[in-house]
């Protein structure tokens, strides 16, 4: 990839992260707003990379299949019905838009734009050299550690930490756990090349946590 295109997209981190930290300075704003101007950026970023730099159509890109996408939006659409029977309104949406429709754009951007545009283009391990996978795997885990270390960043509980400057051994823990989760993904994502994949076990996790705490 080219300097120019590191630049871009690191910009592109960059505006997240500010858009992040804003809200979290302006806790009166919505959350329904917060997760609607996240999700859209997320959405223009990774599409705009895909379609306009790489050239590349989004079906190809993201490995999308029908067959796939209908199983997993049937699913995520009988999950979100369940939910509003089992909570209140308010409670069922805020889980649905913070827990369930934000990790999936999270993926696109974290895992399918960021990690993609290294990975999508190797060739398969398995039909090269071993010699020849060393370039491939530094650029690879240099990416994945990257990628993981702005995923931790952008969360809400992380940016809390950093603008207060509290850091202690619950909040760097807390660091450690998005930073590890974002490792979890970036390497099923390696493995897969499916962000459906890693929206699935983004959105399960997220669920299951959210749950136990209600």
């Amino acid at each position: 990839m080219m300097k120019h295109q590191r630049l871009i997209q690191l910009a592109s981190w960059v505006i997240l992260f500010l858009v992040q930290v804003y809200f979290n300075r302006n806790p009166a704003q919505s959350e329904a707003l917060r997760i609607l101007v996240l999700t859209t950026y997320m959405l223009v970023a990774s599409t705009v990379w895909i379609t306009l730099v790489e050239r590349r159509k989004l079906t190809d890109r993201l490995n999308l299949n029908e067959k796939t996408l209908m199983l997993f939006t049937y699913s995520l659409t009988v999950s979100i019905l369940v939910l509003f029977t089992k909570q209140s309104f308010m409670t069922a949406a805020l889980i649905t838009g913070g827990s369930m429709i934000l990790p999936i754009f999270e993926e696109l951007y974290f895992r399918a734009y960021l990690l993609g545009s290294v990975s999508n283009n190797w060739p398969k391990f398995e039909t090269m050299n071993p010699q020849d996978r060393k370039p491939f795997l530094r650029e690879g885990v240099a990416y994945l550690l990257l990628t993981s270390l702005g995923f931790a960043l952008v969360h809400d509980d992380v940016i809390t930490i950093i603008l207060t400057n509290n850091l202690t051994t619950i909040s760097l823990t807390i660091f450690l756990l998005r930073f590890l989760f974002g490792l979890t993904m970036g390497g099923l994502y390696y493995y897969t090349r499916n962000f459906i994949v890693t929206s699935t076990f983004h959105i399960i996790y997220n669920l299951t946590y959210l749950m136990s705490h209600i």
